[in-house]
């Protein structure tokens, strides 16, 4: 399953949080650590319950992976700022992941909780990130989001690849979105859902290079799905599904759970544009 396996009939080694500020109301201090006491010794299950309240968002359970500062990542969820309105900000629930706050092994069963119950979405322009995020300890709790997130959700749009007018421009985006899947393969967690959204909203409007822009991003959506393809036959859960319009055409789904092979995708797309 992952680096970190937990005994459901264990319980945890530590009790209390590892520090507290000084000159903090001693009855609360002692009423903290009664609870993280009382707390160790629930079942696992009732644990993984607890967690899975706590770590729900306020709004949905989507989040949205973006670079940060330096090399950090964000991870930013919506949360409502009126009836029908919301905003993007820091996931509030990773304040909450101290182990000075509730210890060494809660923090990691709850982090777990959270990779585990939330979805992780990278725009087009944050592919680059997929890697990092998948391979980086970011919480210093000895757990890689590759062990155990079980959604994601990645967008790519060809026809900002088509947009681009140097051909080494268009080679370094097509490499670094092939990349960004390839790191897929880094997956430890068997039932890990990987959505492929392929978004053809398009951003031109010049009849005279329409068919050829057509033609070149025909040819990147091609070879992103033998990539998928290649990465399906090799065990991972990956659907790919497309949105917009296509050569004035809706889009449709391919390569879902009935679809076998990139064969049966190119079938299905070339009906789709006829």
């Amino acid at each position: 399953m992952g680096a970190y396996n937990y005994d459901h009939a264990t319980t945890h080694q530590e009790s209390r949080p590892a520090n507290h500020s000084f000159g903090r109301d001693r009855p609360r201090l002692e009423q903290e650590q009664s609870a993280l006491r009382m707390y160790s010794y629930l079942p696992w299950e009732l644990r993984h319950h607890i967690h899975t309240f706590c770590v729900q968002g306020s709004y949905d359970n989507e989040v949205v992976v973006r670079h940060s500062t330096g090399s950090k990542l964000a991870l930013l969820v919506r949360q409502s700022i009126g009836t029908q309105s919301y905003q993007w900000a820091e996931d509030p629930i990773l304040l909450q992941l101290g182990p000075d706050r509730i210890g060494m092994n809660a923090a990691r069963e709850v982090l777990d909780t959270y990779y585990r119950t939330r979805t992780f979405k990278f725009v087009h322009e944050e592919l680059g990130l997929l890697r990092s995020f998948l391979e980086t300890d970011s919480f210093g709790l000895a757990i890689r989001p590759a062990d155990h997130v079980r959604r994601l959700h990645l967008q790519i749009r060809p026809f900002k690849y088509t947009q681009l007018r140097e051909p080494k421009w268009k080679d370094d985006e097509e490499t670094r979105c092939l990349k960004a899947l390839e790191s897929l393969a880094g997956l430890q967690v068997p039932c890990t859902t990987v959505d492929i959204h392929i978004d053809l909203a398009q951003d031109f409007s010049d009849d005279e290079e329409y068919e050829e822009l057509l033609d070149h991003a025909a040819g990147f959506v091609f070879r992103v799905m033998r990539l998928v393809d290649t990465l399906r036959m090799n065990g991972l859960k990956l659907e790919l599904s497309f949105e917009g319009r296509w050569d004035g055409r809706d889009g449709t789904k391919l390569c879902s759970s009935s679809v076998s092979s990139i064969d049966d995708c190119i079938t299905k797309m070339k009906i789709a544009c006829q």
